[in-house]
């Protein structure tokens, strides 16, 4: 099957670029100028992923993020941006839901390659949850072995790829700390550069949120002073 894609970009030059060369690749492409646009696209096209560039007309690439959010829920996002590139713009995108994050300029071969390695690592299918698909942490939380779920409370969650990324690498490792660097490199999967501490601890308290009884005062995913997390072993207290 067709990935699908959408391209919201304001410079014709790249957005007519990127297109032709993602059509050549096999990929269902349609193109935005602005977030309004992209809007109103994403009503008829129910896209797989999106590429976003941030500095657009009438609405911004975040706006656009945070008007979206609930639009399609397993719709991937890599944000595309020459100007804001900051680790406080980063961490801002990864928050409103983006999942990979790169500056321009950017070669449409790259482009691609960050596209089907994301589409292969993120693209879910279907929803069925056996019992048997569940790990069961302290009776309290249970992980999806499969999908990017949680259940709190007998409360099921959905987790973004990010998180769901996060969660699997220290549970793998539950008892031991891993530093912010292998953190990074879990969660990315070597698709991008290493992210700052700043952006991968955001992400530690996303997940928190998600998952702890009392995000304040966490029981599973606990803080090592001198830079790096690690999942509680069985009955440990945070």
């Amino acid at each position: 099957m067709q990935a699908k894609i959408l391209i919201v970009e304001d410079d014709i030059s790249i957005r007519q670029g990127w297109k032709f060369y993602l059509e050549q690749h096999n990929y269902k492409v349609e193109t935005a100028y602005s977030g309004i646009e992209a809007i109103e696209i994403l009503r008829f096209f129910t896209a797989d992923l999106v590429v976003l560039d941030i500095e657009l007309p009438e609405i911004d690439g975040f706006e656009f993020l945070e008007r979206t959010k609930n639009l399609h829920e397993n719709m991937l996002i890599i944000i595309v941006s020459g100007k804001f590139t900051e680790p406080s713009h980063k961490i801002t995108g990864f928050q409103k839901g983006a999942i990979a994050y790169l500056s321009k300029p950017v070669e449409s071969e790259l482009l691609h390659e960050t596209i089907k390695a994301l589409l292969g690592r993120f693209q879910k299918g279907g929803k069925e949850t056996p019992p048997s698909a569940w790990e069961v942490i302290d009776g309290v939380l249970k992980i999806h072995k499969g999908e990017a779920l949680i259940c709190l409370n007998g409360q099921e969650i959905e987790l973004t790829p990010l998180e769901n990324n996060l969660l699997k690498a220290l549970y793998k490792a539950r008892g031991r700390t891993l530093t912010h660097i292998q953190l990074s490199d879990a969660v990315w999967e070597g698709i991008l550069m290493p992210q700052t501490p700043p952006t991968v601890r955001q992400l530690v308290k996303r997940l928190r949120e998600k998952l702890e009884p009392d995000p304040e005062n966490p029981h599973f995913i606990l803080t090592v002073f001198g830079g790096g997390n690690k999942f509680a072993e069985a009955h440990q207290d945070a």
